[in-house]
């Protein structure tokens, strides 16, 4: 997968928009709000088709049958789906794909340069590089 040509501007934009945005399944949960960052960093929508659920029954319903299983097999999957190649968590970088632990359990974001970002309940959240557990490329 290829980065648009100006998408530092784009994420900075994106992530700026809904910093104070409020969790809300299919808006701004960690799912959409990491496919919307790739959208916006790449062009590719690694969500199309799964957008149908509207709470957390139907969210885990929707991930179940997609992945087989939780929030951390939906990430794995979509992202082997459309071509991201997994790095050492460590190693990610501005832009990439993550899966860190939360007091909820496995959560999706973005890596933001030093840090970490997802949805949480008033606004995202911001955590340290150190809590992610795996990172995809997405160029």
């Amino acid at each position: 997968m290829k980065r648009v040509e100006d998408w530092p501007e784009r994420l900075d934009e994106y992530v700026e928009s809904v910093k104070d945005k409020p969790f809300e399944y299919t808006m701004h949960d960690c799912c959409a709000f990491m496919a919307m960052a790739v959208i916006v960093i790449t062009g590719v929508d690694v969500m199309k088709g799964l957008r149908t659920y509207t709470d957390k029954q139907s969210a885990y319903r929707v991930i179940k049958d997609y992945a087989g299983g939780g929030v951390a097999e939906a990430v794995e999957k979509a992202m082997s789906d459309h071509g991201f190649q997994e790095v050492p968590p460590l190693m990610a970088q501005r832009g990439d794909v993550v899966l860190f632990q939360t007091e909820l359990g496995d959560t999706t974001g973005i890596c933001v340069g030093d840090r970490i970002t997802a949805p949480g309940e008033k606004g995202l959240l911001f955590n340290p590089l150190t809590d992610i557990k795996r990172a995809w490329r997405t160029n």
